[in-house]
């Protein structure tokens, strides 16, 4: 930015914003909307950068070329340090498939298209957010994206309207109301779209960029605003919006949408309100944003943010449950040093020089980081790692590895709703059905496996038993109805295993999934015993398949060190999370209400077959349930099990199913 573009309480403005990142990010209850902090970002970028392509414009020596060297300048060298330094230690920490998603991850960010990646991958099946080093990459993707598209509309617009500019500002308002009706249109419906979709936040940046160009258009120093509100009640009211922003915005309310207005519309007043110097009206929000301390933060807001995410990530891989108030606090420190460091010794002398060589050569760092990135990808995390120094090995943390090779889609598909899942075993007779949730899935991958000639399987998940009454049937609900109608009706379907997990049913502790409430517990029962009577009365024999035992994500439960060298491993060891293992005393305690649920479920059916996965999980002789054996992990993710532990059902339940075949 050139001198006399200065403006110190912008830099006061992005400490404000970086400041509430950190502290929803390190402690959110201090802070629970704290992450509107990047919205902030947004409009103050927007403005910026308008106010300088729109100068440029007015003085002729506007170039696209020059205006992307000014940004990889300004964006590359703090994130190439970031990403390297990322690499590192995600050689050092992360397992193979961690390394290999952060490969994915690298690549995109060092493309600009992280929000795209991280949108894609979200969903049922998605990482916990903390354990992604890179996720707060998403909004720079959605600020570079932006850049593709604005610089060009400034300079058509500029040349098309040049005698009447006041028509550019209305086809950029337009612009920014389409995006922002879009955002409101899907806010609900597709909320993941909504939040990392550059359309939906176009809109954040256009406002600044709006607003920059009402000021320039006024005039080229001031804006002469067409209001008789004083500048501190507008800044005030700004302020007043920032604030209702940190505080009534929490990661429960649907955003953006709407709710963005409030960090968006407040940035915008403040920058309204401070732009005219010569009013004495604003002086005393100016005084504050322009304040030592503010300034300061603002100056290294940027590295800030980049090095404040990957720190908590890493110090949440490492420590492998909820980081503590210790080193969180340690995480800010650290940041804030980081951050300085690399403004004074990197940002600084960049900026200074400007020379297309140093241009040049980020874009092929860049490069290079984005073809490492797809390196790691195709390398699978580089499994030859050594794994040896880890309590079991991660590559095992797998459910499906080989599924393309055992199941094909199934020969009632033509039947089957279109988005429900319907697969079996590539052999026949196909005469076995496990249906239910997509603990079903994990448990059809071993039964697949390890099924003798007697009989295959076929799966159905994505399913639930429909509801007693047509009143209560919803969309979901109505596919399920046909799912086991199918099924029911199906002649050559002679045995049905019904899976569900027990979150379904009860209301569970998340970390041990020992019950906290009956939740809808009867009403579940009610609708289990419909389908059951429904089942058996069509001549199908039918197993209820006991939901395994219940424990974090189980990339949390890997502990011990990833590298040959004894002080890496010391230094920079995983640590399992402490409700990874319980006894099998303390799991029966926990699930004894769900154990009484299906013993009523077999006494209201005398011939359900209730078949029970803990005693193959756990080492009942020992009094001990946890999440690995003999160098295997028994599951791969969230609660689910792994093919390993799959197959170790399989070879148990697969002579029960045979034999109630035989059974008349």
């Amino acid at each position: 930015m050139t001198r006399d573009l200065y403006r110190p309480e912008i830099d006061g403005l992005r400490a404000i914003a970086v400041v509430s990142v950190l502290l929803s990010h390190t402690f959110p209850s201090i802070l629970p909307g704290g992450f509107v902090g990047v919205d902030i970002f947004f409009v103050i970028s927007g403005f910026l950068i308008t106010r300088l392509i729109f100068k440029d414009l007015q003085e002729k020596s506007f170039s696209i070329w020059l205006f992307y060297q000014r940004r990889i300048r300004r964006i590359f060298p703090a994130l190439c340090v970031v990403l390297m330094t990322c690499l590192v230690f995600g050689w050092v920490i992360l397992t193979p498939a961690e390394y290999e998603l952060f490969g994915t991850h690298l690549a995109a960010s060092a493309g600009f298209v992280p929000n795209i990646i991280f949108w894609k991958e979200a969903g049922y099946f998605d990482k916990e957010a903390i354990t992604k080093p890179l996720l707060h990459l998403w909004s720079l993707g959605v600020e570079e994206q932006f850049y593709l598209v604005w610089p060009i509309v400034l300079l058509l617009g500029y040349q098309l309207c040049s005698q009447n500019l006041a028509r550019l500002l209305g086809v950029c308002l337009l612009l920014c109301l389409g995006s922002l009706a879009l955002s409101v249109s899907i806010m609900f419906s597709s909320p993941v779209t909504d939040f990392y979709s550059p359309l939906t936040r176009f809109w954040e940046l256009g406002i600044g960029g709006c607003l920059a160009l009402s000021i320039s258009l006024n005039s080229p120093n001031n804006l002469k605003p067409a209001t008789n509100l004083p500048m501190n009640t507008i800044n005030l009211l700004g302020l007043g919006s920032l604030m209702m922003a940190f505080w009534m915005i929490n990661d429960q309310r649907v955003f953006p949408g709407l709710w963005a207005l409030l960090p968006c519309i407040g940035t915008a007043l403040i920058l309204f309100a401070t732009n005219n110097r010569a009013s004495t009206q604003a002086i005393g929000i100016q005084q504050l944003l322009s304040s030592k301390v503010l300034v300061s933060l603002g100056l290294i807001s940027y590295p800030l943010y980049l090095w404040h995410w990957p720190l908590l990530s890493f110090a949440r891989i490492l420590e492998g449950q909820a980081i503590s108030v210790t080193s969180r606090l340690v995480i800010i420190a650290l940041s804030l040093v980081l951050a300085w460091l690399t403004y004074q010794f990197l940002e600084k002398p960049i900026r200074r020089q400007g020379s297309k060589k140093v241009a040049k050569f980020l874009l092929i760092l860049m490069l290079i980081l984005l073809a490492v990135g797809i390196v790691l990808r195709k390398q699978d995390g580089f499994k030859n790692r050594n794994l040896g120094l880890m309590q079991a090995d991660p590559t095992t943390m797998v459910v499906g590895e080989h599924r393309k090779m055992i199941m094909r889609t199934c020969h009632i598909s033509d039947q089957i709703p279109a988005d429900l899942d319907c697969f079996e075993d590539v052999r026949d007779p196909v005469r076995y059905a496990i249906l239910g949730d997509s603990k079903a899935e994990a448990l059809f991958y071993g039964l697949t496996t390890v099924s003798s000639a007697q009989g295959r399987w076929l799966l159905i998940d994505g399913i639930h038993p429909p509801a007693l009454n047509s009143a209560s049937q919803n969309a979901y609900l109505a596919k399920s109805q046909q799912a086991y109608s199918i099924i029911e009706n199906s002649p050559t379907i002679q045995v049905v295993a019904i899976t569900s997990s027990l979150r379904g049913i009860f209301q569970i502790d998340k970390l041990k999934g020992f019950i906290q409430s009956q939740g809808n517990s009867e009403e579940e029962f009610k609708v289990y015993s419909a389908l059951i009577s429904r089942l058996e009365a069509s001549g199908k024999k039918v197993i209820f398949v006991i939901d395994n035992p219940t424990f974090p994500d189980p990339t949390s439960c890997i502990s011990g060190g990833l590298t040959s060298s004894q002080i890496l491993n010391t230094i920079l060891s995983r640590q399992a999370n402490p409700n990874c293992q319980y006894s099998y005393t303390e799991y029966l305690q926990g699930t004894k209400p769900y154990r009484d649920w299906v013993n009523r479920l077999q006494q209201v059916h005398p011939q359900l077959t209730v078949f029970d996965t803990a005693p193959i999980l756990c080492n009942i002789n020992e009094n001990h349930c946890g999440t690995y054996e003999k160098n295997q992990f028994l599951y791969s993710y969230s609660d689910h099990i792994s093919d390993y532990a799959a197959k170790k059902i399989g070879v148990i339940l697969t002579p029960i199913v045979d034999n109630l075949v035989k059974t008349p």
